[in-house]
């Protein structure tokens, strides 16, 4: 593949019927791609690196509507036919030089998600050898202070003895003046704190985990210079509570949907009094979930209702994966709860 002069990877693929990417997500292109590549040359190495990104360095900052221009370089001094460089996030693939030193072209999209970015150098040489630089990591960024954050979630609540919170990633969103607002939950410019380590603690990456029952707050504080932007989400421990309480007990059907970014599905929840239940009604709450939201038909359950159908709303930002959320009953003086997995596919998945 690599041996085409000058062409764009797309030319390719369109001038090869053989190279079926159809119906597959980007990272799986990728994945294929690579595959194909990998097996139709062989792999060797060198004393000297065979490729290396000599510019821009390793860590160094860019801004929405900048340009990165990659330049890579063989320190072994080594004849290649084919090279060019894989971006990750919005900056996909290069096209294909055919020498080096070689200069790539990626330019920043405005509403970009600030945070850092992947890029490696790939080539084959004359014979036929493919070789990979070391990759280095791009950070992009605003230039600008956000007006205000935002969380995913208005609260947290984690349980001890719960695997599924273990962990708990927390999203932050921007609202900056031009009125866009992104996720700066892997900004550089982002940090974390807990008001109570021996509660919850969190990671630089937003990642909480419960450490013993109790209430706090997570402060998430984007730093620009000498100014600064904070947000408190408070969060509160427990013990499990599928077993807090033998008054009642919550069962959801079903327990595990599949669902499109950006869509929606049903479940239907319902509480099941046991012979110590005492008429009072449990109210009913969704958690656990970055970027879902839910509603309830109904928000309070008695012996009369025991049933409510909860709807629950995936946003469109939300990438593909497999999901674990709650929904916790209180009845006044204990908690019950039942999980639920939801896999989200990307809008464009089928």
């Amino acid at each position: 593949m690599v041996g085409f002069p000058a062409i764009s990877l797309c030319a390719y693929i369109m001038s090869n019927p053989s190279v079926s990417l159809f119906g597959l997500s980007p990272s799986q292109v990728v994945s294929r791609l690579l595959a194909l590549v990998l097996s139709a040359v062989p792999v060797c190495t060198a004393q000297q690196p065979a490729l290396r990104i000599v510019s821009p360095a390793s860590g160094e900052i860019f801004y929405p509507g900048q340009t990165i221009n990659v330049q890579v370089t063989s320190p072994a001094n080594l004849p290649f036919k084919g090279v060019g460089v894989v971006g990750s996030g919005p900056f996909w693939l290069s096209n294909i030089a055919t020498s080096v030193p070689a200069q790539f072209s990626f330019d920043i999209p405005s509403d970009i998600t600030p945070g850092t970015y992947l890029f490696t150098a790939d080539g084959a040489t004359t014979s036929g050898q493919l070789f990979s630089s070391e990759s280095i990591l791009v950070d992009v960024e605003r230039s600008g202070l956000p007006v205000r954050l935002t969380p995913s979630l208005g609260s947290l609540y984690l349980e001890l003895s719960d695997q599924t919170f273990t962990g708990f990633p927390l999203q932050i969103f921007g609202y900056f003046s031009d009125k866009e607002v992104l996720d700066v939950t892997e900004s550089s410019h982002l940090s974390f704190a807990s008001s109570d380590q021996n509660v919850a603690r969190v990671e630089k990456t937003g990642e909480v985990t419960a450490v013993a029952p109790g209430h706090g707050f997570i402060t998430a504080t984007y730093t620009l210079r000498e100014d600064k932007r904070t947000v408190s989400i408070p969060v509160s421990v427990a013990r499990n509570t599928n077993q807090a309480t033998d008054k009642y007990n919550l069962s959801v059907t079903p327990v595990t949907q599949t669902v499109r970014a950006g869509q929606s599905v049903t479940c239907e929840v319902t509480m099941n009094p046991t012979d110590k239940f005492s008429g009072q009604e449990v109210s009913l709450r969704l958690s656990g979930f970055v970027g879902a939201s839910g509603i309830f038909s109904l928000v309070r359950l008695t012996e009369d209702m025991r049933s409510s159908t909860l709807t629950i709303s995936i946003a469109p930002s939300v990438p593909p994966g497999t999901y674990k959320l709650k929904v916790i009953g209180f009845d006044g003086t204990s908690y019950g709860s039942v999980g639920l997995e939801l896999v989200v596919l990307a809008a464009n998945e089928y």
